[in-house]
């Protein structure tokens, strides 16, 4: 486990999330409290990884070699009074920052593979649970809009210029 940053000596943030999370990106990074994870964000170099070809193609043209925040969610079972989910984004803001990159991406609710219809009746037919609208609202557009992301009317999805 490498630490990425460390808040205080009981949070820190690392490169290793969960055994049982299902990561929707290149980079992870997951906040830890009291060695604990406490929830974990993902990063990506564009979309094609993310999506099937049939969805989106548009979009992932688009996006094409920019950095896109693609998962910001909560381990399971887990109880904070801390604002994961702020944290991860400036982690990555930062992280960014110091890379010289000029904007980066994050993925609004609207444009997540689990509001796809086709996907939520896939998971449906398999009895497996649907994520909550207002959970993916929270965890990514509420989140967005805190961070100073403006929604981009050209892709759908949230940005940032970090110059």
């Amino acid at each position: 486990m490498n630490i990425l940053d460390a808040i205080d000596k009981n949070i820190i943030i690392t490169d290793t999330a969960p055994e049982d999370a299902i990561i929707d990106g290149m980079r992870v990074a997951a906040l830890y409290s009291e060695n604990k994870c406490i929830g974990y964000s993902a990063l990506s170099k564009g979309l094609d990884t993310y999506y099937l070809d049939q969805y989106y193609p548009d979009l992932k043209d688009k996006v094409r070699g920019e950095f896109i925040i693609t998962q910001i969610q909560k381990s399971k079972n887990t109880k904070t009074n801390l604002n994961y989910k702020n944290i991860l984004t400036r982690y990555w803001l930062n992280h960014l920052e110091e890379q010289n990159t000029e904007k980066v991406y994050m993925m609004s609710t609207d444009k997540l593979v689990w509001e796809i219809p086709q996907i939520k009746k896939q998971l449906q037919a398999h009895f497996l649970p649907v994520p909550n609208r207002e959970v993916l609202l929270q965890n990514y557009d509420y989140t967005a809009k805190r961070n100073k992301f403006k929604r981009d009317e050209e892709t759908g999805l949230f940005l940032k210029y970090l110059k």
